[in-house]
């Protein structure tokens, strides 16, 4: 437990969880009936006993890799113990942050690694809402996360119902918990979303706010990007380069106070166009407006915007 957890054991003591971003101590060491566990109040799956505090500081299962427990048990406690096979954990690494052309993102989350899982029909229940299907998904390099590290600190480990997803750049990651409140984003990427699936000329290209509205446009066949925060704009030498590309681009950011004054100073700095969804529908962006609505009825919309 000490080894895993980094703490020394009290039984009076309240702690905080190292394997989540806990600022409230409400952990605590319980004496089960045969063992010891580390209990946490406000998110359970993150309890357990020392086999658990394993698992889930490698980024594995339990049950399910109960023996790839026993091998890093064995390995770092020097038990000399052998089953006939080394510990086969594997995770995709990305140290160094390359800047974007003409990116001015800065990223705290300097150090993330990850492991992915097939999606489950749950995962791809959440993404069916904006009809967005799996090999969408993974056209646009996004995927199930199993494990997250940042840092060098679990940051995720896989439950059901707590959906994480990775979308992968070529300089790094973006970390998206859908029910997160605190811990929603975590990026240390700072290409541009959606860049990489442009054709090299259009006709028309959006500039939206998010790698899910992204998807929702890519849909109804229109192409789109995304800075990696709606704070954060395009770059002049990005957004000269796809002037060139696109005969006319868009800017189709949220209806709120903050989408419409960004969509504003966009528009205004790069004389291009700017369109958000009128209020009275009660929804702010694209995968909203799918949501409560349909793909139909945003097409219509759009088209009324760009035929003028």
């Amino acid at each position: 437990m000490e080894r895993y957890l980094g703490y020394s054991i009290n039984y009076r003591k309240k702690y905080t969880n190292p394997f989540r971003n806990d600022k409230h101590p409400d952990c605590m060491f319980v004496k089960g009936y045969s063992r010891l566990f580390f209990t946490d109040y406000a998110r359970p799956e993150y309890s357990g006993d020392c086999f658990k505090m394993c698992a889930i500081y490698y980024g594995l299962s339990i049950p399910g890799d109960f023996h790839e427990v026993c091998r890093h048990i064995n390995k770092d406690f020097n038990l000399n113990l052998n089953d006939g096979n080394s510990s086969s954990l594997k995770v995709l690494d990305r140290k160094e942050v390359t800047p974007y052309i003409g990116s001015s993102l800065e990223s705290s989350y300097s150090d993330i690694k990850v492991r992915v899982r097939d999606f489950s029909d749950y995962d791809l229940a959440y993404f069916a809402k904006y009809n967005i299907d799996k090999k969408l998904l993974e056209e646009f390099n996004i995927y199930r996360a199993d494990s997250v590290w940042i840092n060098g600190t679990l940051f995720y480990h896989y439950q059901k119902t707590d959906l994480c997803f990775i979308y992968i750049f070529d300089d790094g990651f973006k970390i998206y918990k859908p029910f997160g409140y605190n811990d929603k984003w975590r990026c240390n990427s700072l290409q541009i979303q959606g860049y990489k699936q442009l054709p090299e000329k259009g006709d028309l290209l959006f500039i939206t706010k998010s790698m899910k509205d992204i998807l929702v446009l890519r849909n109804l066949g229109f192409y789109s990007v995304a800075p990696q925060a709606e704070g954060y704009p395009i770059s002049e030498n990005v957004m000269n380069e796809l002037k060139q590309r696109f005969k006319r681009i868009i800017v189709f950011y949220d209806n709120d106070e903050a989408g419409v004054k960004n969509s504003i100073k966009i528009t205004e700095t790069y004389n291009i166009g700017y369109f958000n969804i009128p209020k009275y529908f009660n929804a702010k962006d694209p995968s909203d407006f799918v949501e409560m609505y349909n793909e139909e009825e945003l097409l219509h919309l759009i088209k009324q915007k760009i035929d003028g």
